[in-house]
């Protein structure tokens, strides 16, 4: 379903309001809209300071390159950092964006509750359920007796983390702006954890320096091989003719991106040419006449994970849009491109090499 990828970033006091007058769809397209809207900082509360597409069209399919980023979820988890025992360090984690981060720096052992539609990497599958899109069960967190709750501010309900830092919980809110701030995130929660770990009395020396020493290794590892396959793209690309693009975030009712989204960056970053970046609203609803006048020469469709099938625009209809007439039509994976971690560079890297064909 539409929420699968990020439902954390319902407000509560949004959802209250919204659903007093829309119906089921347009809901779902909220927490679509909502999940990619962001902040400009990390920032950490209560917790230790830190310093510093149709029938008959030709969709191109997402195809995933894992093999070019050389430090993936798979290999960090394989290098997972140890402790005494797993109780050393509880770690829960309120976003699956953040699950994925917590794996790339060897602490996917660590976490032992997290939210729904945390299904990445595999492993992940298997940690407890504490909460979903409809809110957190914080009896059930108390129980767990987390170190630290790394929770997504703009996505878990304000009246959750309002309780949870009320209770004395060692809550750390993060906030990215740009896809350049997942290296950011990634050093700010191993600093965290670095942190909390030193402070421990029950850990032995020892042990504690090997573990705060590999968390070191990794979390230079993964975020600098982030900023520089990030700035690898970015200069393969730079100087490619600009082409217009239309993001159709979801059909019905049919909404889209403007300059102040995430998924505007990734965009750019290929240099495509956002037909409706100067909307005044971040995820705006349109319509087709709208399309009609942006006149597109590319149009892409996240695919979504879904229990039920998405509804479809029959695009072939309107052969006046240069995309229709093109079949320039470009399938992406939601999961990668909607997500804030470090393998959504592979979806972008996916997306570019496809806008490629339509230049």
């Amino acid at each position: 379903m539409i929420i699968n990828f990020l439902f954390q970033k319902l407000n509560s006091v949004q959802f209250r309001e919204f659903s007093k007058n829309v119906t089921c769809s347009s809901l779902l397209v909220l927490l679509v809209s909502l999940s990619l809207h962001a902040a400009e900082q990390v920032h950490i509360d209560n917790a230790t300071t830190i310093d510093s597409v149709t029938e008959n069209s030709k969709v191109i399919p997402s195809k995933v390159n894992y093999s070019e980023i050389s430090n993936t979820v798979s290999e960090a988890n394989s290098n997972a950092l140890l402790l005494n025992t797993q109780d050393d360090l509880r770690i829960i984690a309120l976003a699956p964006h953040i699950v994925e981060m917590l794996f790339e720096l060897g602490l996917g052992d660590y976490i032992v509750g997290t939210v729904e539609y945390a299904d990445y990497p595999e492993q992940a599958n298997s940690i407890e359920r504490v909460g979903g899109y409809y809110g957190m069960q914080i009896e059930k967190i108390l129980a767990l007796a987390p170190d630290i709750i790394f929770a997504w501010q703009s996505g878990n309900k304000v009246d959750d983390l309002a309780q949870l830092r009320r209770l004395n919980m060692n809550v750390v809110s993060s906030k990215p702006d740009k896809i350049d701030d997942v290296a950011t995130e990634l050093r700010y929660f191993s600093k965290v954890t670095h942190d909390i770990v030193d402070a421990k009395e029950n850990i032995s020396t020892d042990i504690k320096k090997l573990f705060l020493a590999k968390l070191a290794q990794h979390t230079n590892t993964v975020s600098d091989n982030f900023e520089s396959k990030l700035a690898f793209i970015r200069e393969k690309y730079q100087d490619k003719e600009s082409v217009d693009v239309f993001y159709q975030l979801w059909p019905k009712p049919m909404r889209t991106v403007n300059k102040n989204t995430w998924i505007h960056q990734v965009i750019e970053i290929c240099r495509g040419r956002n037909v409706f970046a100067d909307n005044s609203t971040d995820y705006p609803q349109i319509s087709i006449e709208n399309v009609l006048v942006a006149q597109p020469h590319i149009i892409i469709l996240p695919d979504e994970k879904s229990e039920t099938p998405q509804p479809t625009i029959q695009w072939q209809q309107w052969p006046e849009i240069p995309a229709v007439t093109a079949n320039a039509y470009i399938g992406v994976n939601a999961d990668l491109l909607h997500r804030f971690s470090p393998r959504m560079l592979s979806g972008v890297e996916q997306l570019c090499a496809d806008m490629e064909a339509y230049r």
